[in-house]
């Protein structure tokens, strides 16, 4: 046994990388998700960040769902009162995290939700989106 050098690449949230590529790669997917972020809370929609950035828009109602959408998100609830806001875009522009309060009894609640989920929450009848 011997000792053995090892090069790997860290990117700003402190993930390691063996390949630099990988590691330029994920850096740019943190930039965007940083700018896309911003956007959403500059007041823009999540279908419109999407679409700025080149990526597929999965349904059309994402271009209603802002920072001010209040959602129902069921399984996280006892109630259907739409108390939950997405917040902000993370891995690569795929999910969103979502937070709220709507007096359940764990308090208030969120966590990271896949645009396809996010679609499924702002088109529950009970979702308060604004021209609907």
């Amino acid at each position: 046994m011997g000792i053995t050098k090892v090069t790997r690449w860290e990117t700003s949230d402190g993930l390691t990388h063996f390949c630099e590529q990988s590691a330029e790669e994920h850096e740019e997917q943190l930039v965007q998700v940083a700018e896309a972020t911003e956007m959403f809370k500059d007041g823009k929609s999540v279908g419109s960040i999407l679409e700025s950035f080149s990526r597929e828009v999965p349904d059309e109602i994402l271009y209603k769902v802002t920072q001010d959408t209040s959602l129902v998100v069921g399984h996280w609830q006892c109630r259907n009162t739409p108390g939950y806001k997405p917040l902000r875009f993370t891995r690569g522009l795929r999910s969103m995290h979502v937070w709220g309060d709507v007096d359940s009894w764990s308090c208030s609640y969120g966590g990271e939700v896949p645009l396809s989920d996010l679609v499924r929450y702002a088109r529950d009848k009970n979702t308060l989106l604004e021209g609907e």
